[in-house]
Formats: structure tokens, C-alpha cells, sequence
């Protein structure tokens, strides 16, 4: 019993160690390995040692492509204020133009990480502020006073040709702040968000993989791939200002997911399939987690102070752009509407098929303090992105324990520490509950004769009590007298073989 006992805990044990692998980490991707208890043990019990097999082909190269899609740049000036634009558009009187100077720069960075500054500065003017907003949106007039894309870029050159700034840098308006992307799945103007079409590839018989910018001002500058959309959670790449030449040398590598993954569910193989989740900020465009968290971000602004702030383009009529008057609520609940960790945001996972750039290199240079005048003059600043290598690294994520694997499991551990198979359980389980069933609906009147005949069968008793009983010793039936037995004779007969007489 004690044996069985020992056999039924370590069955569990195992059991449970299986179930939370399937639960939490079905999958492989080729990127990182480490081997553990339950893994080992997962190999032993379910006989699938050609999945640690398949793990070594988790990494491979494309090297077939002959055009690659250049991945999204956005650049971000630290101040985006535009001092020449047309000051009539704003309805400020010329006496009062200077006073809201503050206001207008502060409104031209809005974004989370500046609504709290922007508060402020309406609070101190509060009694000075003269905007109209029955003319246009705060979004309408952020688009009219930042920084026009001729006054923030002077020289531009892709795969090592010159191009027009302006023809490839969009605007956009993010959650960073007010910025210009070059590839950008969507491009902002003052009233919508527009899909953009004239994408920029690179071919392997480029001379130059790279896209080279000088600028006029200070900014953040962003990369992620073309599948996503500038989201508060991707962090500036570097921040770029006068006098730095900045080179950055890039690696490409995607992650796809094969079509067994489908069996699993969303937080098992922790990414989202297309269709599988609903986003309807860009009518239903690709999924991405960038996109998913923009739009909870927007739907929680919205929940808070029943207005979105400009940066987003509202796809619901119900929806209207926050005004003046409603920047104190966005700035009370700022930390609750960009913290998305424990709510909507839970539901966002990335997606199967997703793209990311690595930083292979990155190379600043800056005058010394020591350096000459024609040195200093001569210094070229700009920043230069470039692919460091063409072959494209893929990772496949793929299922290495499914439900198949997860019953060949269990069967294993049941029949090694209880002597017990999966077949065994369905035995008695049919028995029990079909064949129960089916003999009891289809064999009635048989079931009631087998049991008229058991009731009409005598009962017979058995005395199963202890009792302690006294033996008498009953010796008239025997003959006590003791006979006595003489030894046997040896004899020889004729044929000299001796025997024994008694």
C-alpha cells in the first residue's frame, strides 16, 4: 500500500510539472535555451525527443529576398514650436501674441510625458488665454504652429542617392509628441490618420543600406519596424543635437509562428494571431501590440474625461478632441490613462508574425574641446541608419508540447510510477458510464429478472463471530496401549540383493 501511496504522489508531482509547461511555455522560439527539471522530464515521459531536435533549426537566415522594406525612422524635435507660422490662424490679438508664447510651445510638445507641464502653463495664464476653439481642434492647431518639415531637415540621402526631405519624412502626430516618420504605416494630418502608400525598399545591388539626415534642431529619434505605430511604450533610440555625427548599423530579425500554434491558446503561445484580436483604431488594419496598447490608451482617456487627447484620430463620432478646459483631467489622470500594465493592456500580446531591429553598432562622434577651428568647421554632424548585414534572421516558433504530447505524457507517468495507461482509465470509464447506461435503457426487463432472481435466492448465514471454546479429550475411541516394534532383519537373496525384514 505504502508502495502504491509513493507511486500515486510522484505521478502528480509530475502530472503537475507537465500541466504547467503546457499552460506556460508550449512553445520554442530560436532564440535562447535553457534546459530545466521539467523539460528533462518532458522529454523522458513523452518520447518526443526529436522536438529538442527541431529546437536547432529554430534559426535560419533569408537569404532569398531581393528587396528588404526600410524600417520606420521618426524623428522627434526636442521643441517642435514653429516661430514663423501665421499667428492669424490662432485668433490672438498682435498686443497678446507674446503672452501666449508659452502656451502655444507648451501645447506644440503635447504629449503624456507633457501634459503636466502644459496644465501648469494654462494655470498661470489662465486670465490671458485668448484662442478660439470653435474654429479648429487643439489638433488643428498643434499642425499649425510645430515645425515645418522644410525648417527641421536640410539635407536627405536614401540607398546613397539625395532625396527630398519632405518627399520621404511625413508628419505624424504620436503619444512622443509631434514628429515626422520616414515609412510610417500611417501619416497624421490635422483632421485623420492616413495609410501610407509610397513605402521605401532597399535591394541588395544598393551601394549604400542606409538612410542619412541632417537636421536643424535637437530630437528623438525612433526605429521600429513598419508593421508597428509609434507607441508610448517604444522608448527614443538616441537623441541627436548639434555638433554629433551619429552612425547606427542595424540587424533585421523577424519571428513567424507556424500554423500548429493555432491549437494553443493566446497566453499559451503568447502572441496573437491575425483576426484573433480586434482592433478597430485603424478599421480593422493588421494587428500589432503598438496599435492594441494606442488604442486602450485612447478608450481610457476617453473613460476618464470623455474626450481624446490630439494625438489620436478618433474612428468614432462619439469621440471628440479635448479642448483647453479639459487638459487639468488629463493631467490629473495621466499616470492611470499611459499605465496600461493591469488593465486593457493585458489582452495585447505581440504578434506571431513580428519584426525588430537590434543595435549591431553604434558609432558617436564629436569635436574634442581641444579640436581647431578648421577642424570644428569642417565637422560633418547628421545621423546615418544603416542595415549592417542583408541576410535576414528569422525565428520560428513552433509547438514542442501539445495536446498530443501533453496525453502520451501523462500515459507515460501514470504507467511507470502506478502501473496504470490512459486505455485502462477509458476501460472503466466505459464501463461504468456507457456501458451502464446503454445496458440499463436497452436490456430493462433483463436487469429486472437478474435482480427478482437474486432477491428470491435464500439467504444463508455465516457465523463470522470469535469465540473461545474448550476442547474435551475424548479417549474411548482410542486404544492407549503401546506396542512395541522390533528392528528389521537385512536378508540377501539369490540375486545378492539385500532387503529389509520386519
Amino acid at each position: 500500500m505504502s508502495v502504491l501511496l509513493v507511486g500515486a504522489v510522484t505521478a502528480l508531482v509530475i502530472i503537475d510539472k507537465l500541466w504547467a509547461k503546457f499552460q506556460t511555455s508550449p512553445t520554442l522560439t530560436g532564440e535562447k535555451f535553457e534546459i530545466k527539471l521539467n523539460f528533462i522530464l518532458f522529454l523522458i515521459f513523452s518520447s518526443t525527443f526529436d522536438c529538442f531536435l527541431s529546437f536547432l533549426k529554430g534559426l535560419d537566415t533569408d537569404l532569398r529576398s531581393k528587396e528588404m522594406l526600410f524600417p520606420t525612422v521618426a524623428v522627434c524635435p526636442a521643441d517642435p514650436f514653429d516661430m514663423d507660422f501665421n499667428n492669424n490662424t490662432t485668433n490672438v490679438n498682435d498686443d497678446d501674441y507674446a503672452d501666449n508664447i508659452p502656451l502655444l510651445r507648451a501645447l506644440s510638445k503635447f504629449s503624456y510625458g507633457h501634459i503636466n507641464e502644459i496644465n501648469n502653463v494654462i494655470k498661470d495664464l489662465s486670465d490671458e488665454i485668448n484662442i478660439d476653439e470653435k474654429k479648429f481642434t487643439l489638433r488643428q492647431l498643434i499642425f499649425k504652429i510645430a515645425v515645418s518639415c522644410e525648417n527641421l531637415f536640410y539635407n536627405c540621402h536614401f540607398r546613397g542617392q539625395n532625396v527630398s526631405c519632405c518627399d520621404v519624412f511625413e508628419p505624424t502626430f504620436t503619444e512622443r509628441g509631434f514628429c515626422y516618420a520616414f515609412n510610417p504605416r500611417y501619416y497624421g494630418t490635422a483632421d485623420e490618420e492616413i495609410r501610407y502608400e509610397n513605402l521605401n525598399y532597399l535591394k541588395e545591388t544598393d551601394t549604400q543600406w542606409s538612410v542619412k539626415i541632417d537636421l536643424n534642431a535637437a530630437s528623438n529619434v525612433y526605429l521600429y519596424s513598419h508593421d508597428e505605430v509609434s507607441s508610448y511604450e517604444i522608448p527614443p533610440q538616441f537623441f541627436w543635437e548639434k555638433g554629433i555625427n551619429l552612425n547606427l548599423q542595424i540587424t533585421m530579425k523577424q519571428t513567424y509562428t507556424t500554423d500548429d500554434a493555432k491549437q494553443l491558446s493566446k497566453g499559451q503561445r503568447k502572441c496573437v494571431i491575425h483576426g484573433e484580436v480586434e482592433v478597430s483604431y485603424h478599421n480593422n488594419d493588421v494587428y500589432s501590440m503598438s496599435m492594441c496598447n494606442k488604442q486602450c490608451r485612447m478608450q481610457k482617456a476617453f473613460n476618464y474625461c470623455k474626450c481624446i487627447p490630439p494625438f489620436y484620430a478618433p474612428f468614432n463620432r462619439k469621440h471628440r478632441y479635448c479642448g483647453i478646459s479639459d487638459i487639468a483631467c488629463l493631467a490629473e489622470h495621466e499616470r492611470k490613462i499611459s499605465d496600461i500594465k493591469d488593465d486593457c493592456g493585458l489582452m495585447c500580446e505581440l504578434s506571431c508574425l513580428y519584426t525588430l531591429y537590434d543595435v549591431s553598432k553604434l558609432l558617436v562622434k564629436k569635436p574634442e574641446s581641444n579640436s581647431t577651428k578648421e577642424f570644428v568647421d569642417n565637422f560633418k554632424s547628421g545621423i546615418s541608419i544603416e542595415l549592417f548585414t542583408w541576410p535576414i534572421f528569422r525565428f520560428k516558433r513552433e509547438v514542442i508540447f501539445g495536446w498530443a504530447d501533453l496525453l502520451v505524457s501523462f500515459g507515460g507517468v501514470a504507467g511507470l510510477c502506478l502501473g496504470f495507461s490512459l486505455l485502462s482509465g477509458v476501460e472503466i470509464f466505459y464501463y461504468f458510464t456507457m456501458r451502464a447506461s446503454c445496458m440499463f435503457l436497452k436490456n430493462k426487463d433483463k436487469l429486472k429478472e437478474l435482480q427478482k432472481e437474486r432477491d428470491s435466492r435464500p439467504i444463508t448465514a455465516y457465523d463470522l463471530g470469535i469465540k473461545l471454546r474448550t476442547i474435551e479429550n475424548k479417549t474411548k475411541n482410542f486404544n492407549s496401549e503401546v506396542k512395541l516394534v522390533k528392528p528389521a532383519e537385512k536378508q540377501e537373496t539369490r540375486d545378492g540383493v539385500f532387503q529389509f525384514v520386519l
